[in-house]
This record gives structure tokens, sequence and C-alpha cells, in this order.
């Protein structure tokens, strides 16, 4: 497994490219509530499993300024609740934790995102 560590206390800005695979952009949606603001999301598979974790992230607070096709815009300014609801995550396929992609947040730490 992969490893990048992201040092020095700076906001981050850019783009990530990932493939339009569920597995990819599952742990990719579920990345945006370690942020506070605007994450664009390009190039997911109209599955059910994203559809719900578009939910499921609704459900714990953000907005979703724009759905169309391929792509949503979520604003996560506003998540204020921190715990999923069985009955959407219990309808999804795979759970985020079990992926290969594994993103950790510690607020006195770095930040390291596993690939």
């Amino acid at each position: 497994m992969d490893k990048i560590i992201i040092q020095g206390g700076k906001p981050l800005h850019g783009h990530v490219d990932i493939c339009g695979a569920k597995n990819a952009v599952l742990p990719t949606l579920a990345a945006t509530l370690l942020t506070s603001g605007e994450n664009k999301i390009v190039g997911m598979p109209q599955v059910r499993d994203v559809t719900t974790m578009i939910h499921l992230i609704k459900e714990l607070g953000a907005k979703v300024i724009e759905l169309q096709d391929d792509q949503v815009i979520l604003d996560t300014a506003q998540v204020n609740n921190h715990e999923a609801p069985y009955k959407l995550v219990s309808t999804m396929s795979h759970i985020v934790g079990r992926n290969k992609v594994h993103v950790e947040f510690r607020p006195w730490a770095d930040l390291e995102i596993l690939l």
C-alpha cells in the first residue's frame, strides 16, 4: 500500500483525478467530510451506492449544490452530525472503511491519505 503524507500546516488546494469506479469514488466522497467548504467530484459512476453515499453525506448536514450526470458539488461547511444512519449504510454493498483507500485526519498531526 502506497502512502502520501502531507506536512506543513497549509491549506490544500487543487484536484486529484480518479477513475470512475464506485470503489474509487466512495472513499473520495467520504473524504469530503474532512473539509469545510465546496468539493467538486467529477467522473462518478451512476450506481446505487454512489447515490446512497451522497444521500448519507446530506443526512450529516452537507448541501448538494449541483448534481448532474457524473459530477456533484458538495458543500460540507455545515456538517453537524457525525453518526451515519444505519438504515442508509446497510443498503450499501461495500462499507467505505473496507476499501483500500483509507483517509485519516487527526487535528494535532499531519493528514495522511493511504492509497
